[in-house]
């Protein structure tokens, strides 16, 4: 957690273990880039290269089989860096997979002014690929956001196992996770009583050198953290990028106490010189700070408590009179834990005077200029606070996506106060180029321009005002009427860009090199979707050779035990050979002669 050897990246964590693959994963942020989640989707997938280098077979196998087998809750309108393609009614078939991505995140709504869903927890469980062997699970409690932003963060990962006997330190995560399913769709539903289920046997184990970890959430107003208590605790450092003054004060009263904090509200201290003299603010070239972390010492001897999360010095973060929704965790351990931070983080040369200890480079005094520095950020944030009212009064609301006969109409529900008439809020609908003006949506079902029969559920916001930068968030509408065979409508868009065996490779895992290996190139595709004749032998009538005898060695070889696959095989090729592709339609015949044999055998499709 402090030395650079134990530095992991959050995507790495992400990765199932050797020879493992995702069962599940479900999780919270506060704002999320669209970018990040691709990113996220490939690492749990085992993907090391990046959505842009892959072919389009390939990232439709891996994105559909993460969209499957995961949720992230998110804060309402907090989407960042929505791909400009999705809203245009023409897509190419990678955009139109891309967006497919919105079934996976679940927006929560809270009223921003008064408190945010704010969590960053991960769970994740991954089963052995041999089926032999016991699942392992991993629980993350972070700072980070999932974003691609260049901040320094902090985050606790905890490997479980099964124990055989309930484990009364889950409760609390339990009772998290339960809350978020009465927030959810069925599918998270169905996602969330797994972990519940897994939840009551698991056993996590504490990262060294803690020996006892728990899991501590506070859900809105009337909940509070344990970690500014004076009475408890003699000594406390404070590493916090937010800060608000009951929260100090509170700091304040500890005996000894000291804080590594950001710019923004550090013109609160002025008033706090005990704490001013031990501030130090973080600077590193090309990096932000953004990291939750309190080191406290106990008065009683017993040792140091670690709390680390998503919860800021702040009021809305850490008193019971804030209404923000917050995960922390808890790690204790030995009382040299404090002195060692201060040893390896913050003092390079320690003396009995603070203000004569020279600091490690990335961290610095803070001095009487940056209180007036910080003033100056709080003129920037009031003079954007009109865009922001925007943004908060739309995450508390929800937008509604309808179909009724063949036309959609777009709705946003929930009370907005007056917004400053030099504002102009437009928005966008995925499927859609036209610029819309939001007042006309609000609490009243208006006219889109929508073509598709399944539309993606972004909704892109901008808010703009003379003299201030813009603003644009994303978020996910609920969506009522439309297909509800949206993913195989877009599987079959793919379909027909992408060739058979590109395609069936890829559902199999198999690498080209690996398998299909033929002395006959695959027939290529005409515009009509149908393979060129001119290529099948004896007048269209397809030739028995090595390359059909492949594809049931690949059949044979590939996880025939796991739903998921035998149902990405079976879609496959019905699209290709509803087309009239030969090689599907003689595979076919196989494989249901195969899905026969796997049912007369115990193998069932909806196990």
């Amino acid at each position: 957690m402090i030395t650079d050897r134990e530095q992991r990246s959050f995507l790495e964590i992400a990765r199932p273990p050797l020879n493992m693959r995702l069962t599940y994963c479900i999780g919270t942020t506060f704002t999320l880039d669209f970018s990040a989640l691709i990113a996220l989707a490939l690492a749990t997938q085992g993907e090391q290269r990046s959505e842009e280098t892959l072919d389009i077979a390939d990232s439709y196998q891996k994105l559909y089989s993460f969209g499957a087998r995961a949720i992230v809750f998110c804060q309402s309108c907090r989407i960042m860096k929505l791909p400009k393609e999705f809203f245009r009614p023409e897509k190419t078939p990678r955009q139109r997979l891309l967006s497919l991505l919105d079934a996976i995140i679940t927006p929560i709504s809270t009223n921003e002014v008064e408190g945010t869903f704010h969590p960053k927890v991960w769970l994740f469980r991954f089963d052995p690929v041999e089926r032999s062997g016991d699942p392992v699970w991993k629980i993350l409690i972070a700072s980070r956001n999932l974003t691609e932003a260049q901040t320094w963060e902090i985050c606790a990962e905890l490997v479980g196992s099964r124990s055989g006997h309930s484990d009364s330190r889950n409760k609390d995560l339990k009772r998290f996770f339960s809350q978020l399913k009465d927030k959810s769709g069925i599918k998270a539903k169905q996602l969330i009583d797994k972990a519940l289920r897994d939840l009551s046997s698991v056993e996590f184990v504490p990262p060294k050198p803690f020996n006892t970890a728990a899991f501590i959430a506070k859900r809105g107003k009337g909940a509070s953290f344990p970690v500014l208590d004076n009475v408890r605790y003699k000594k406390i450092i404070a590493v916090s990028p937010f800060l608000a003054m009951k929260a100090l004060k509170k700091l304040n009263n500890v005996t000894d106490a000291a804080m590594i904090a950001g710019i923004k509200d550090v013109q609160l201290l002025e008033s706090l010189p005990k704490i001013k003299e031990n501030t130090y603010l973080f600077k590193l070239e090309g990096m932000d700070f953004h990291a939750k972390l309190y080191l406290c010492l106990r008065k009683d001897g017993k040792g140091t408590d670690v709390y680390l999360g998503s919860a800021n010095l702040t009021n809305a973060g850490m008193l019971s009179e804030g209404k923000n929704v917050e995960a922390m965790l808890k790690l204790s351990c030995g009382k040299d834990l404090l002195g060692d931070f201060e040893n390896k983080f913050i003092y390079q040369e320690k003396k009995r005077d603070r203000s004569k200890s020279k600091l490690y480079p990335w961290l610095r005094r803070l001095n009487d200029s940056d209180l007036e520095d910080s003033l100056h950020v709080q003129d920037d944030e009031k003079k954007r606070l009109p865009l922001e009212m925007v943004r908060a009064d739309l995450a508390s609301g929800t937008f509604v996506l309808k179909r009724t006969g063949r036309v959609w109409k777009l709705r946003w529900n929930g009370s907005v106060g007056p917004w400053d008439p030099k504002v102009r809020v437009t928005l966008q609908v995925s499927d859609d180029d036209t610029v819309y003006d939001l007042r006309s949506f609000i609490n009243v079902y208006a006219r889109v321009q929508v073509r598709s029969k399944a539309p993606s559920a972004f909704i892109l916001v901008r808010a703009e005002m003379v003299g201030v930068s813009p603003i644009e968030f994303g978020s996910v509408a609920e969506v009522i009427g439309g297909s509800k065979k949206r993913g195989e409508e877009v599987f079959q868009e793919i379909a027909r860009a992408t060739k058979f065996g590109e395609m069936l490779r890829s559902v199999l895992r198999e690498s080209p090199g690996r398998l299909f290996v033929t002395k006959d190139p695959i027939p290529p595709v005409g515009e009509d979707g149908n393979e060129s004749r001119q290529s099948l032998p004896g007048n269209g009538k397809p030739k028995r050779h090595k390359k059909i005898e492949s594809y049931v060695e690949a059949l044979l070889l590939s996880d025939l035990d796991s739903s998921h696959q035998r149902e990405m095989i079976e879609r496959t090729i019905s699209v290709y050979a509803k087309r009239g592709n030969k090689e599907a339609l003689m595979l076919q015949r196989f494989w249901r002669r195969l899905q026969t044999a796997l049912h007369e055998v115990g193998i069932h499709a909806n196990e």
